[in-house]
Formats: structure tokens, C-alpha cells, sequence
């Protein structure tokens, strides 16, 4: 019996893995390079500082961390740190380690990925990390088949854009996409910029995902926006 595909779906903000015989991804952590200023390593109470920390190590000490993002709107624009941030998930996270001539992976992508993307995906994967084989599903599709559905329509709305994808008996309806350039991050930016108006200095990639987290722990949608604004007047 062969071994179960490794899976990994792509975010900009995150990335999510599993393998193809669990119903449910093991794994999420943040798309997310920290490097340390000028090689500065030391330990930080409990924690061991290295020169590169990724996803989730970089949270407890951010602010000693100039922060990159491997990916923006889907597309690779760092291909070694993209690279370091699979090669993580992989060993560290999924505890796959070993020769992977035999291996198969699955990763996904946007719905209007760039045949460029596609080939630096590529080229990490089977240079690189060595995988023997290799396949990628826009991500929609991927949502669409795990409800059981061939045929529909998926509101995709990410860390950079938000895509309404029609699929029709498994094949997208390219000509048909829409996209919207708004996701987390520019909903993340906002934030930044009232906070900026309140007089709060944010300007170092830290602050960002300070304010980020701020936003997914404690932001909401108003169903009664005229309340919500009176009680942050008077509170």
C-alpha cells in the first residue's frame, strides 16, 4: 500500500498541512519568516533566538525579528524562504523525514495562478526538497470536492483577495472568475492606520502582526453599527 500523498494547502497569511488520509489538516502556522538582526542569537527566557525562525516560532519574540512573507497574493515572490517554510512542515511538523523520490505532494494555489508560480512551485519542490512527484488544485476546487460537490460556486476570501470561483463538473470557469482586492491584510492595514490616528506608532513588520493578532482575537462585525459606535464614545 503506498504511502498517503503529503498535502499542503498555500495562504499568503497561512498554511495549512495534512496528509490525504486524515479528514482534517494536523497542522496551520503562519506563513511567516522571522531573521534575526544582524545573526543576534541568544535565549529568551525559555526560548532558543535563532538566526531564522519560522511560523509559529517567531510569535513569542517578533519583536526581535525583521518579519518576511514568502508569499503575497498567492504568488512566491522569496523562493529560499518559501522553501525553509515547507521544508518545516514537512519534517517538523508532519515528522516526514527521509528520501523523497517516492513521495507525492499536493499543494494548492490560487484560482488565477501564473504559469511563473507555477514553475517556481516546481522547481522548489523537485530541485530542493527532491519530491519524486508532485501535483497542484486551485484551492476552491480542492473546498468544493471535500463537500462532496463537482459543481458550484466558492467565495474564497484570503489574506490578500477576495475570488468568487464558478466550477462546473470539476473544471473551473476561468473566464467567469471574479476577484476583489480586498483580504485579511488590508483589513489588518486599516486597523493600523485608526490606531495611527489615535496617536500609536506601528510602523515595523512586528507591529503588524501585533495588530494582527489584535484583529483576529477581538474584531467583529457590528450588526448594529450605531450602538457599537456610541459605546466606544462613551467607554
Amino acid at each position: 500500500m503506498s504511502e498517503p500523498v503529503i498535502v499542503i494547502d498555500n495562504g499568503s497569511g497561512y498554511i495549512k498541512s495534512g496528509l490525504s488520509n486524515k479528514d482534517k489538516p494536523s497542522i496551520m502556522i503562519p506563513n511567516l519568516i522571522g531573521h534575526a538582526y544582524d545573526g543576534f542569537t541568544e535565549n529568551i527566557g525559555n526560548i532558543k533566538l535563532k538566526k531564522i525562525m519560522i511560523g509559529e516560532e517567531t510569535t513569542p519574540v517578533k519583536f526581535l525579528l525583521k518579519l518576511t512573507y514568502p508569499m503575497i497574493d498567492g504568488s512566491i515572490i522569496n523562493e529560499e524562504d518559501m522553501s525553509i517554510i515547507w521544508d518545516y512542515c514537512i519534517k517538523k511538523k508532519l515528522g516526514i523525514y527521509g528520501n523523497y523520490k517516492n513521495r507525492k505532494i499536493l499543494l494548492t494555489e490560487s484560482p488565477c495562478n501564473s504559469m511563473d508560480n507555477k514553475k517556481k512551485m516546481a522547481e522548489i519542490l523537485f530541485e530542493k526538497l527532491e519530491f519524486g512527484y508532485f501535483n497542484v488544485e486551485p484551492q476552491a476546487k480542492a473546498s468544493l470536492f471535500a463537500g462532496g460537490e463537482t459543481t458550484g460556486i466558492v467565495l474564497d476570501s484570503g489574506e490578500d483577495a477576495t475570488y468568487i470561483v464558478p466550477i462546473f463538473e470539476g473544471s473551473l470557469m476561468q473566464n467567469h472568475i471574479k476577484n476583489i482586492k480586498i483580504g485579511g491584510r488590508h483589513i489588518t492595514e486599516y486597523l493600523i492606520k485608526l490606531l495611527q490616528f489615535k496617536g500609536y506608532s506601528l510602523n515595523s513588520s512586528f507591529d503588524f502582526e501585533s495588530v494582527r493578532e489584535m484583529k483576529e482575537k477581538h474584531c467583529f462585525v457590528s450588526i448594529d453599527i450605531d450602538s457599537d459606535r456610541r459605546l466606544e464614545r462613551e467607554t
